[in-house]
């Protein structure tokens, strides 16, 4: 009864069977083509790098010199090699390969030590690195200690303010970042040159310069209805009284507010400049009273 080699499977027919043409082309095809695995048979229309092999007159060559333009066969590109060479070259390319059996999705290789190549996973919210002192890993996405940090805001703009969130960093403009820390932005100056400045309705957060050298009269000015004790008023008007016959600015009030003067020139509730003095009039606001702060250099 016939039997099969190990490695190829080729017909061994038993020595009591005759002869058969059949069974002699089968393990001659099976041959071929085992020894076609190794390396094609060569080809005057093809390309050969440095290092490939190939069949040629049924014996194996290795390419020594790159075939870049396709050519017949010529023997001082290539040299012959037998077949435990090619084996142990074979053997070469497998050894240490990683096997794709040890990649799930979203897994790369590294390592840590010389020569230990290994898979590693980066789940969601992970990023490869790392830190200080240690080796490579999958690093979490946060806020705390030896996380790395991410953006956790749909519309960050240039020019923004970072605030942390529970996942990341958030932009905050200016005007955010003001009402965040309850500050407000800085005093929009205005400054009037007019001997006798009319200053119009005065603004909360705004410094009113009244420069003239020479003032002909106090300023006059307008203080807008306060519809609310929450409602921000405070501003700065800073003035000379002129030099003969000074007199208060005038103010019409129509804040509903009771307007308290102090400070300066101030006796039993009413304000009387010095001629020549410069004065800083505070205006604010404090849920209770228009306070008027007079401050004279």
């Amino acid at each position: 009864m016939a039997t099969t080699t190990t490695n190829l499977g080729l017909t061994k027919p038993a020595t009591s069977e005759a002869y058969n043409i059949a069974v002699f082309n089968t393990n001659a095809d099976l041959t071929d083509g085992a020894i076609g695995n190794f390396a094609p048979k060569y080809s005057a229309a093809a390309t050969y790098a440095l290092g490939e092999f190939c069949l040629y007159s049924g014996a194996f060559y290795e390419c020594t010199s790159a075939i870049e333009t396709p050519e017949a066969w010529t023997s001082g590109h290539w040299t012959e090699r037998t077949v435990g060479y090619v084996l142990a070259a074979l053997k070469t390319l497998v050894d240490g390969k990683i096997a794709n059996a040890l990649f799930d999705a979203n897994t790369i290789l590294a390592a840590t030590t010389n020569d230990t190549p290994a898979a590693v996973t980066i789940a969601e919210q992970k990023l490869l690195g790392r830190l200080t002192g240690g080796n490579i890993a999958a690093i979490s996405i946060g806020i705390s200690n030896d996380n790395i940090v991410q953006i956790d805001h749909a519309s960050v703009a240039d020019d923004d303010f970072a605030r942390f969130t529970a996942y990341g960093l958030e932009g905050r403009s200016p005007a955010e970042v003001l009402s965040d820390i309850g500050a407000q932005a800085k005093a929009t100056i205005t400054e009037n040159t007019v001997a006798a400045p009319a200053l119009g309705t005065i603004a909360n957060n705004t410094e009113y310069r009244c420069t003239h050298a020479t003032p002909t009269a106090a300023p006059t000015m307008t203080i807008a209805a306060i519809s609310a004790n929450t409602t921000e008023f405070a501003c700065n008007v800073i003035y000379k009284a002129k030099a003969t016959s000074p007199s208060a600015p005038a103010v019409t009030n129509n804040s509903g507010k009771t307007i308290k003067y102090q400070g300066d020139g101030v006796v039993a509730g009413t304000f009387t400049p010095v001629a020549g003095t410069v004065y800083r009039l505070g205006w604010v606001w404090d849920g209770l009273y228009l306070n008027c702060y007079i401050k004279g250099v």
